[in-house]
Protein backbone atom coordinates (compact mmCIF):
# COMPACT_ATOMS: atom_id res chain seq x y z
CA UNK A 1 0.00 0.00 0.00
CA UNK A 2 1.36 3.40 -0.94
CA UNK A 3 2.50 5.56 1.92
CA UNK A 4 0.53 8.73 2.56
CA UNK A 5 2.22 12.03 1.85
CA UNK A 6 2.17 12.89 5.56
CA UNK A 7 3.86 9.65 6.50
CA UNK A 8 6.50 10.15 3.80
CA UNK A 9 7.29 13.61 5.14
CA UNK A 10 7.52 12.24 8.67
CA UNK A 11 9.94 9.52 7.60
CA UNK A 12 12.13 12.01 5.72
CA UNK A 13 12.25 14.32 8.75
CA UNK A 14 13.13 11.38 11.00
CA UNK A 15 15.96 10.36 8.67
CA UNK A 16 17.32 13.93 8.65
CA UNK A 17 17.17 14.16 12.44
CA UNK A 18 18.90 10.79 12.90
CA UNK A 19 21.55 11.75 10.35
CA UNK A 20 22.15 15.00 12.19
CA UNK A 21 22.54 13.20 15.50
CA UNK A 22 24.99 10.72 13.97
CA UNK A 23 26.97 13.54 12.40
CA UNK A 24 27.07 15.42 15.70
CA UNK A 25 28.40 12.35 17.49
CA UNK A 26 30.86 11.01 14.97
CA UNK A 27 32.10 13.96 12.88
CA UNK A 28 35.26 15.46 14.48
CA UNK A 29 34.91 18.96 15.87
CA UNK A 30 37.52 21.68 15.61
CA UNK A 31 39.74 21.36 18.66
CA UNK A 32 39.77 23.94 21.42
CA UNK A 33 43.03 25.85 21.71
CA UNK A 34 45.18 24.61 24.57
CA UNK A 35 45.59 28.14 25.89
CA UNK A 36 43.13 30.98 25.39
CA UNK A 37 44.53 34.42 26.17
CA UNK A 38 42.55 37.66 26.46
CA UNK A 39 44.36 40.96 26.07
CA UNK A 40 43.38 44.62 25.76
CA UNK A 41 46.09 46.51 23.88
CA UNK A 42 46.53 48.98 21.03
CA UNK A 43 46.82 47.41 17.53
CA UNK A 44 50.58 47.88 17.25
CA UNK A 45 51.20 46.04 20.51
CA UNK A 46 48.73 43.33 19.55
CA UNK A 47 50.66 42.73 16.33
CA UNK A 48 54.01 42.15 18.03
CA UNK A 49 52.39 39.75 20.51
CA UNK A 50 50.82 37.76 17.68
CA UNK A 51 54.05 37.78 15.68
CA UNK A 52 56.14 36.36 18.50
CA UNK A 53 53.52 33.82 19.55
CA UNK A 54 53.30 32.62 15.95
CA UNK A 55 57.05 32.41 15.48
CA UNK A 56 58.98 32.06 18.72
CA UNK A 57 56.49 30.30 20.98
CA UNK A 58 55.20 27.94 18.30
CA UNK A 59 58.78 26.96 17.40
CA UNK A 60 59.59 26.13 21.01
CA UNK A 61 56.28 24.46 21.84
CA UNK A 62 54.72 23.08 18.63
CA UNK A 63 52.30 20.91 20.62
CA UNK A 64 50.70 23.85 22.46
CA UNK A 65 48.08 25.82 20.54
CA UNK A 66 47.41 29.40 21.61
CA UNK A 67 44.45 31.63 20.80
CA UNK A 68 44.93 35.39 21.33
CA UNK A 69 41.85 37.62 21.54
CA UNK A 70 42.09 41.41 21.84
CA UNK A 71 39.03 42.28 23.93
CA UNK A 72 37.55 45.73 24.22
CA UNK A 73 36.41 46.59 27.76
CA UNK A 74 38.34 43.61 29.08
CA UNK A 75 37.46 43.99 32.75
CA UNK A 76 33.72 44.06 32.14
CA UNK A 77 33.90 41.04 29.84
CA UNK A 78 35.93 39.08 32.38
CA UNK A 79 33.59 39.87 35.25
CA UNK A 80 30.71 38.62 33.12
CA UNK A 81 32.40 35.45 31.87
CA UNK A 82 34.40 34.11 34.82
CA UNK A 83 31.52 33.75 37.32
CA UNK A 84 29.79 31.57 34.69
CA UNK A 85 32.85 29.34 34.35
CA UNK A 86 33.68 30.78 30.95
CA UNK A 87 36.30 33.12 29.59
CA UNK A 88 40.03 32.73 28.97
CA UNK A 89 42.72 30.59 30.56
CA UNK A 90 44.98 33.61 30.88
CA UNK A 91 44.54 37.36 30.73
CA UNK A 92 46.87 40.31 31.17
CA UNK A 93 46.67 43.91 32.31
CA UNK A 94 48.14 46.14 35.05
CA UNK A 95 48.64 44.60 38.50
CA UNK A 96 45.97 46.65 40.28
CA UNK A 97 43.26 44.25 39.04
CA UNK A 98 44.59 41.43 41.22
CA UNK A 99 42.36 42.08 44.22
CA UNK A 100 39.27 42.43 42.06
CA UNK A 101 39.74 38.94 40.60
CA UNK A 102 41.50 37.15 43.47
CA UNK A 103 38.96 37.97 46.19
CA UNK A 104 35.98 36.31 44.42
CA UNK A 105 38.15 33.27 43.62
CA UNK A 106 38.51 33.83 39.88
CA UNK A 107 42.31 33.44 39.84
CA UNK A 108 44.47 30.35 40.07
CA UNK A 109 47.04 30.38 42.86
CA UNK A 110 50.53 29.82 41.41
CA UNK A 111 52.48 29.11 44.61
CA UNK A 112 53.15 25.49 43.69
CA UNK A 113 54.35 26.38 40.18
CA UNK A 114 56.76 29.20 40.93
CA UNK A 115 60.34 28.22 41.74
CA UNK A 116 62.94 30.40 43.49
CA UNK A 117 64.89 30.47 40.22
CA UNK A 118 61.91 31.93 38.36
CA UNK A 119 61.19 34.49 41.05
CA UNK A 120 64.83 35.69 41.00
CA UNK A 121 64.62 36.54 37.31
CA UNK A 122 62.51 39.64 38.08
CA UNK A 123 63.22 42.90 39.88
CA UNK A 124 61.72 42.94 43.35
CA UNK A 125 59.17 45.72 42.77
CA UNK A 126 57.68 43.78 39.85
CA UNK A 127 57.55 40.57 41.81
CA UNK A 128 55.80 42.22 44.75
CA UNK A 129 53.08 43.36 42.34
CA UNK A 130 52.30 39.69 41.66
CA UNK A 131 51.63 38.84 45.31
CA UNK A 132 48.25 39.23 46.99
CA UNK A 133 47.49 38.03 50.51
CA UNK A 134 50.92 36.37 50.59
CA UNK A 135 50.26 34.22 47.52
CA UNK A 136 51.52 34.45 43.94
CA UNK A 137 48.77 35.10 41.41
CA UNK A 138 50.65 36.40 38.36
CA UNK A 139 53.93 36.73 36.50
CA UNK A 140 55.22 40.21 35.52
CA UNK A 141 56.46 41.25 32.11
CA UNK A 142 56.80 45.06 32.05
CA UNK A 143 56.40 48.29 33.97
CA UNK A 144 54.65 51.42 32.77
CA UNK A 145 53.61 54.92 33.74
CA UNK A 146 52.97 58.28 32.10
CA UNK A 147 55.73 60.76 31.32
CA UNK A 148 56.15 63.97 29.33
CA UNK A 149 56.48 63.42 25.58
CA UNK A 150 57.60 66.37 23.45
CA UNK A 151 57.77 67.19 19.75
CA UNK A 152 61.44 67.72 18.89
CA UNK A 153 60.53 69.94 15.92
CA UNK A 154 58.76 72.35 18.25
CA UNK A 155 60.68 72.06 21.51
CA UNK A 156 64.37 73.02 21.51
CA UNK A 157 64.88 73.08 25.30
CA UNK A 158 63.55 70.15 27.30
CA UNK A 159 61.91 71.50 30.49
CA UNK A 160 63.53 70.29 33.70
CA UNK A 161 61.18 71.96 36.16
CA UNK A 162 57.61 73.21 36.19
CA UNK A 163 58.62 76.85 35.78
CA UNK A 164 60.33 76.02 32.49
CA UNK A 165 57.37 73.94 31.34
CA UNK A 166 54.90 76.67 32.27
CA UNK A 167 56.91 79.25 30.30
CA UNK A 168 56.82 77.08 27.18
CA UNK A 169 53.12 76.31 27.59
CA UNK A 170 52.36 80.04 27.77
CA UNK A 171 54.57 80.76 24.74
CA UNK A 172 52.84 78.21 22.52
CA UNK A 173 49.41 79.29 23.78
CA UNK A 174 49.81 83.09 23.67
CA UNK A 175 52.34 83.60 20.86
CA UNK A 176 51.72 80.71 18.47
CA UNK A 177 48.02 80.14 19.13
CA UNK A 178 48.58 76.45 19.87
CA UNK A 179 47.42 74.34 22.78
CA UNK A 180 50.07 74.43 25.49
CA UNK A 181 49.90 70.75 26.40
CA UNK A 182 47.73 67.68 25.87
CA UNK A 183 46.72 64.98 28.32
CA UNK A 184 43.86 62.63 28.87
CA UNK A 185 42.25 63.61 32.17
CA UNK A 186 41.48 60.59 34.33
CA UNK A 187 42.68 59.36 37.75
CA UNK A 188 45.71 57.53 36.35
CA UNK A 189 46.98 60.37 34.18
CA UNK A 190 46.39 63.03 36.85
CA UNK A 191 47.82 60.98 39.75
CA UNK A 192 51.28 62.54 39.43
CA UNK A 193 50.13 65.81 40.93
CA UNK A 194 48.14 64.83 44.05
CA UNK A 195 50.75 62.19 44.94
CA UNK A 196 53.57 64.64 44.22
CA UNK A 197 52.02 67.02 46.73
CA UNK A 198 51.84 64.25 49.33
CA UNK A 199 48.18 63.33 48.82
CA UNK A 200 46.67 59.99 47.89
CA UNK A 201 43.62 58.41 46.30
CA UNK A 202 43.55 55.27 48.42
CA UNK A 203 45.73 53.74 51.12
CA UNK A 204 46.34 50.03 50.53
CA UNK A 205 47.19 49.51 54.22
CA UNK A 206 44.33 51.34 55.93
CA UNK A 207 41.90 50.55 53.07
CA UNK A 208 40.68 54.15 53.20
CA UNK A 209 40.31 56.78 50.45
CA UNK A 210 41.91 60.21 50.66
CA UNK A 211 40.24 62.10 47.84
CA UNK A 212 39.54 65.20 49.91
CA UNK A 213 42.76 65.13 51.92
CA UNK A 214 44.39 68.55 51.96
CA UNK A 215 47.40 67.52 49.86
CA UNK A 216 45.25 65.61 47.38
CA UNK A 217 43.17 68.73 46.80
CA UNK A 218 46.31 70.86 46.47
CA UNK A 219 47.72 68.55 43.82
CA UNK A 220 44.52 68.46 41.78
CA UNK A 221 44.23 72.25 41.97
CA UNK A 222 47.84 72.55 40.79
CA UNK A 223 47.05 70.45 37.74
CA UNK A 224 43.93 72.47 36.95
CA UNK A 225 45.62 75.85 37.44
CA UNK A 226 48.71 75.04 35.38
CA UNK A 227 47.33 72.87 32.58
CA UNK A 228 43.56 73.08 32.18
CA UNK A 229 43.38 76.67 30.78
CA UNK A 230 45.78 75.77 27.95
CA UNK A 231 44.29 72.43 26.94
CA UNK A 232 41.55 71.28 24.61
CA UNK A 233 38.38 70.43 26.49
CA UNK A 234 37.83 67.29 24.39
CA UNK A 235 38.59 64.85 27.16
CA UNK A 236 39.36 61.63 25.36
CA UNK A 237 42.78 60.11 24.89
CA UNK A 238 42.28 59.85 21.11
CA UNK A 239 41.42 63.54 20.84
CA UNK A 240 44.42 64.57 22.91
CA UNK A 241 46.80 62.34 20.94
CA UNK A 242 45.45 63.78 17.67
CA UNK A 243 46.45 67.27 18.83
CA UNK A 244 50.01 66.11 19.45
CA UNK A 245 50.40 64.12 16.25
CA UNK A 246 48.79 67.00 14.31
CA UNK A 247 51.45 69.45 15.58
CA UNK A 248 48.83 71.47 17.44
CA UNK A 249 50.59 71.15 20.79
CA UNK A 250 54.25 70.61 21.67
CA UNK A 251 53.69 68.35 24.70
CA UNK A 252 51.58 65.40 25.70
CA UNK A 253 51.44 63.38 28.89
CA UNK A 254 51.12 59.74 27.87
CA UNK A 255 52.54 56.27 28.43
CA UNK A 256 54.53 53.63 26.54
CA UNK A 257 51.32 52.34 24.95
CA UNK A 258 51.38 55.41 22.68
CA UNK A 259 54.98 55.11 21.49
CA UNK A 260 54.33 52.55 18.74
CA UNK A 261 51.83 54.86 17.06
CA UNK A 262 54.21 57.83 17.17
CA UNK A 263 56.92 55.72 15.56
CA UNK A 264 54.52 54.56 12.86
CA UNK A 265 53.95 58.23 12.00
CA UNK A 266 57.72 58.83 11.93
CA UNK A 267 57.34 61.66 14.42
CA UNK A 268 60.47 63.25 15.84
CA UNK A 269 59.75 63.06 19.56
CA UNK A 270 61.46 62.64 22.90
CA UNK A 271 60.41 61.47 26.35
CA UNK A 272 61.37 63.01 29.68
CA UNK A 273 60.16 62.78 33.26
CA UNK A 274 57.40 65.07 34.46
CA UNK A 275 59.23 68.24 35.57
CA UNK A 276 60.29 68.94 39.14
CA UNK A 277 57.87 71.09 41.18
CA UNK A 278 60.25 73.68 42.60
CA UNK A 279 57.66 75.43 44.75
CA UNK A 280 57.21 72.36 46.94
CA UNK A 281 60.60 70.76 46.34
CA UNK A 282 59.21 67.49 45.01
CA UNK A 283 58.84 65.42 41.86
CA UNK A 284 55.43 64.53 40.43
CA UNK A 285 54.65 60.92 41.37
CA UNK A 286 52.40 59.27 38.78
CA UNK A 287 50.77 55.93 39.33
CA UNK A 288 52.91 53.09 38.03
CA UNK A 289 51.63 49.77 36.81
CA UNK A 290 53.30 46.42 36.52
CA UNK A 291 51.97 44.58 33.51
CA UNK A 292 51.21 41.02 34.60
CA UNK A 293 49.60 37.87 33.26
CA UNK A 294 47.12 35.90 35.40
CA UNK A 295 45.72 32.35 35.19
CA UNK A 296 41.99 31.87 35.75
CA UNK A 297 40.26 29.18 37.80
CA UNK A 298 38.58 27.95 34.63
CA UNK A 299 41.96 27.09 33.06
CA UNK A 300 41.72 24.24 30.53
CA UNK A 301 45.27 22.87 30.86
CA UNK A 302 47.15 24.29 33.84
CA UNK A 303 50.59 23.02 32.81
CA UNK A 304 50.37 24.33 29.24
CA UNK A 305 48.96 27.65 30.40
CA UNK A 306 51.83 28.13 32.84
CA UNK A 307 54.31 27.22 30.11
CA UNK A 308 52.94 30.11 28.07
CA UNK A 309 53.05 32.45 31.10
CA UNK A 310 56.73 31.65 31.68
CA UNK A 311 57.59 32.14 28.02
CA UNK A 312 55.70 35.42 27.81
CA UNK A 313 57.38 36.87 30.90
CA UNK A 314 60.92 35.54 30.39
CA UNK A 315 61.59 35.39 26.62
CA UNK A 316 64.42 37.90 26.36
CA UNK A 317 64.05 38.62 22.64
CA UNK A 318 60.32 39.29 22.92
CA UNK A 319 60.70 41.52 25.98
CA UNK A 320 63.61 43.43 24.46
CA UNK A 321 61.68 44.20 21.28
CA UNK A 322 58.61 45.33 23.25
CA UNK A 323 60.86 47.71 25.16
CA UNK A 324 62.64 49.10 22.12
CA UNK A 325 59.51 49.45 20.00
CA UNK A 326 57.09 50.71 22.64
CA UNK A 327 59.12 51.94 25.61
CA UNK A 328 57.69 49.41 28.07
CA UNK A 329 60.13 49.02 30.95
CA UNK A 330 61.55 45.51 31.26
CA UNK A 331 61.32 43.92 34.71
CA UNK A 332 63.41 40.92 33.72
CA UNK A 333 66.90 41.46 35.18
CA UNK A 334 68.63 39.88 32.19
CA UNK A 335 67.02 42.31 29.75
CA UNK A 336 67.59 45.35 31.95
CA UNK A 337 71.32 44.61 31.80
CA UNK A 338 71.46 44.64 27.99
CA UNK A 339 73.46 47.58 26.53
CA UNK A 340 70.78 48.35 23.93
CA UNK A 341 68.20 48.73 26.69
CA UNK A 342 70.39 50.83 28.95
CA UNK A 343 71.28 53.18 26.10
CA UNK A 344 67.77 53.62 24.69
CA UNK A 345 66.56 57.16 25.42
CA UNK A 346 62.84 56.35 25.52
CA UNK A 347 63.18 53.28 27.72
CA UNK A 348 65.55 55.14 30.05
CA UNK A 349 63.14 58.07 30.42
CA UNK A 350 60.18 55.85 31.24
CA UNK A 351 62.35 53.78 33.59
CA UNK A 352 63.32 56.90 35.51
CA UNK A 353 59.69 58.00 35.65
CA UNK A 354 58.69 54.59 37.03
CA UNK A 355 61.33 54.96 39.75
CA UNK A 356 59.74 58.28 40.76
CA UNK A 357 56.18 56.96 40.71
CA UNK A 358 53.76 55.25 43.08
CA UNK A 359 52.48 51.69 42.49
CA UNK A 360 48.73 51.50 42.05
CA UNK A 361 46.83 49.92 44.95
CA UNK A 362 45.97 46.23 44.54
CA UNK A 363 43.11 46.04 47.05
CA UNK A 364 39.65 45.19 45.79
CA UNK A 365 38.37 48.23 47.68
CA UNK A 366 40.14 50.46 45.16
CA UNK A 367 37.46 49.51 42.65
CA UNK A 368 35.08 51.79 44.53
CA UNK A 369 37.40 54.77 44.05
CA UNK A 370 37.90 54.84 40.28
CA UNK A 371 34.31 55.72 39.29
CA UNK A 372 33.62 58.64 41.65
CA UNK A 373 37.11 60.03 41.13
CA UNK A 374 36.80 59.84 37.34
CA UNK A 375 33.50 61.73 37.53
CA UNK A 376 35.03 64.30 39.86
CA UNK A 377 38.01 65.00 37.62
CA UNK A 378 35.81 65.28 34.55
CA UNK A 379 33.55 67.71 36.39
CA UNK A 380 36.49 69.85 37.46
CA UNK A 381 38.12 69.77 34.04
CA UNK A 382 35.04 70.41 31.89
CA UNK A 383 32.53 72.16 34.17
CA UNK A 384 34.65 73.64 36.92
CA UNK A 385 36.12 76.42 34.83
CA UNK A 386 32.64 77.86 34.21
CA UNK A 387 31.00 77.07 37.55
CA UNK A 388 32.58 78.67 40.63
CA UNK A 389 30.76 76.23 42.92
CA UNK A 390 32.63 73.28 41.38
CA UNK A 391 35.80 73.77 43.40
CA UNK A 392 38.30 70.96 43.95
CA UNK A 393 37.39 70.90 47.65
CA UNK A 394 33.65 70.59 47.00
CA UNK A 395 33.84 68.10 44.14
CA UNK A 396 36.46 65.86 45.75
CA UNK A 397 34.63 65.91 49.09
CA UNK A 398 31.51 64.69 47.32
CA UNK A 399 33.54 61.94 45.62
CA UNK A 400 35.06 60.95 48.98
CA UNK A 401 31.56 60.62 50.47
CA UNK A 402 30.45 58.43 47.58
CA UNK A 403 33.43 56.11 48.03
CA UNK A 404 32.90 55.84 51.78
CA UNK A 405 29.22 55.02 51.27
CA UNK A 406 30.09 52.33 48.72
CA UNK A 407 32.65 50.81 51.09
CA UNK A 408 30.10 50.86 53.92
CA UNK A 409 27.42 49.23 51.75
CA UNK A 410 29.87 46.57 50.62
CA UNK A 411 30.92 45.89 54.19
CA UNK A 412 34.52 46.76 53.43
Amino acid sequence: MALSRTLKVAIIIAIIVVAGIVAYIFIPKSARADVKVWIQVVPSEEQIIRDYVTSSFRALYPNITVEITNVADLKTRLLAALPAGKGPDLFMFAHDWTGTFAEPGFLENLDDLVTPELRDKFVDSAWQACIYNNSVYALPYAAETVALIYNKQLVSVVPENMSQLESQILYFWNTLGMYGIASFVDPYYVSAWPYGFGGYYFNDTTKMPGLNATDTVRGVRFFLDNFQPYMSQENSRDAQVALFTGNRTPFIIDGPWGIGYLKQLNMSFGVTVLPYISEIGAWPKPYTGIKVIWMTKTVYDRAKAFTFMKWFSTNTTFITQRALQFGFIPVLKEVLALPEIQSDEIVSAFARQVSLGIPMPKSIEMTYVWGPLTTALNTLFIVGSNDPTKTPEAVLTQAQAQVLESLKTAGA
